[in-house]
């Protein structure tokens, strides 16, 4: 099971001194409720935090029904919104982190730890030819199509560009199946129990600053990119959700058609992470009162796109809703560098 765990989440099983002298060295950045690695560049958590700044600016005049059942949540003002996501995203992960096993992710082998539900396991579906591998790609990862609307000239059967992805549920997830409790090194925070999906481990990736989006050029600073940023917060805040077969609510296999196709990056549920995107990004368009109506509009398409990821289950009966009660429970004790390993 160990080893499934190591190909769950691709990484080198290495460290080098320097690579861990490196890592502790400073502290980590604050981005409002977030602990972000230091190397997150400092361009970056001012765009996220202006970001977080800007919808703590949004009106409640249009609320729908969908957002507040979707979410689980009595009212969507700026406040309620931004403790939805604080309860589900803790640390912020830089594009270069990389999970090595024995190295930056390590089990607590002398720490005995309880999962529940051991007897239900979330499906894991896998692309054609992959049947049976122990490969699976990351759990909570969020595929986007690329950014210049095309493929990839060098790999061709690649569509998609991971914009972010909920690490925490991956490693969690990973260690339900190895029946080991697993830590992860943050560099400037220290070691953190992944003992809940609801860690929150997020880690930014390659598409979430890209100079396109959806084969557009659209200014970083823009009300636009703002939106597209926090609605994927939110989609990956959804992937600290989930137990048993619900467990980081992964997404499925889009099916032959789709832009996607053959990627895990669609739903076969109406309250999953691409529904959650959605419906926060349409309420983002709702109750923007300096959006242009070109802005709005654009908005609204981005929450369009979220709506076509959301697919039939594999016999064809429509989805449905998944339980979204969190599994376990996050112990927020952060490990100092001076503590013993276990």
């Amino acid at each position: 099971m160990i080893r499934y765990f190591v190909l769950l989440i691709p990484a080198v099983i290495s460290l080098t001194l320097s690579e861990r002298a490196e890592a502790f060295g400073r502290k980590a950045q604050k981005l409002d409720f977030i602990q972000a690695e230091h190397t997150v560049p400092k361009e970056q958590i001012d765009t996220l935090r202006s970001d977080i700044d800007w919808m703590a600016t949004l009106e409640t005049n249009q609320t729908s029904s969908e957002m507040l059942s979707t979410l689980e949540i009595p009212n969507a003002t700026p406040a309620t919104m931004s403790a939805w996501l604080k309860s589900r995203v803790n640390f912020l992960l830089s594009e270069d982190f990389t999970p090595k096993f024995f190295g930056n992710v390590t089990p607590y082998l002398f720490k005995k730890f309880d999962y529940p539900y051991l007897d239900q396991m979330p499906e894991l579906e896998l692309p054609p030819g992959m049947e049976g591998s122990e490969s699976p790609s990351t759990p909570g990862t969020n595929p986007q199509k690329q950014s210049d609307g095309s493929d990839q000239a060098d790999e061709p059967e690649k569509k998609g560009v991971v914009v972010m992805s909920n690490m925490g549920s991956g490693l969690y997830l990973g260690g339900k199946m190895s029946k080991l409790l697993l830590g992860i090194k943050i560099r400037g925070v220290g070691k953190v129990p992944v003992t809940s999906p609801r860690v929150g481990v997020i880690q930014v990736g390659e598409g979430l600053f890209s100079d396109k989006i959806f084969g557009e050029n659209i200014p970083h600073d823009s009300v636009v990119r703002k939106v597209f940023r926090l609605t994927t917060f939110f989609h990956e805040a959804r992937h600290s959700d989930g137990h048993g077969k619900s467990l980081g609510f992964l997404h499925a296999l889009c099916p032959q058609g789709h832009p996607l196709e053959n990627l895990n990056a669609c739903d076969r549920n109406t309250n999953g992470p691409y529904t959650v995107g959605a419906v926060v990004a349409e309420h983002m368009a709702n109750n923007c009162s300096g959006c242009s109506e070109a802005e709005r509009e654009a908005i609204r398409l981005m929450g369009l796109e979220s709506r076509t990821r959301i697919i039939p289950n594999r016999d064809g009966t429509a989805s449905g809703v998944w339980d979204a009660a969190p599994e376990g429970q996050f112990q927020p004790k952060v490990r100092s560098k001076q503590s013993k390993n276990n």
